[in-house]
């Protein structure tokens, strides 16, 4: 899990998440924003992925394992939001990690010259 420093507030994710570019990847859309501060991250699980609360906070703290592993040192004061509507548990993460993958290369191109499309 991410220390509580560097993840979202309700009042940063609602600022953040509406000036964001997005990349899609397989069951994952991450929401990626440039901060003046630090860099942040939260994860949204719906309920439409898990009736259960259970599992819908087991995938998200899974996911969020994987953010701090594998993306979060790599972030330079960039936020990212990733919204999961996938309908399972990993049970191969490997498949997660080589999205992590792509968004880093994403992450990585400056903004000009990046495809993005803007989230509304």
């Amino acid at each position: 899990m991410l220390p509580k420093e560097d993840r979202f507030t309700s009042r940063l994710f609602d600022a953040k998440f509406k000036k964001s570019r997005s990349f899609r990847w397989k069951d994952c859309l991450f929401l990626v924003s440039s901060d003046n501060d630090r860099s942040h991250c939260a994860v949204v699980v719906s309920k439409k992925v898990a009736k259960l609360a259970v599992r819908r906070n087991r995938i998200r703290r899974q996911i969020y394992e994987l953010l701090r592993f594998h993306l979060y040192k790599y972030l330079r004061k960039q936020n990212v939001i990733c919204l999961y509507k996938g309908d399972q548990i990993f049970q191969n993460s490997q498949d997660f990690v080589e999205g992590l993958g792509k968004l880093r290369q994403f992450l990585s191109r400056s903004p000009n010259k990046a495809s993005f499309s803007r989230h509304r």
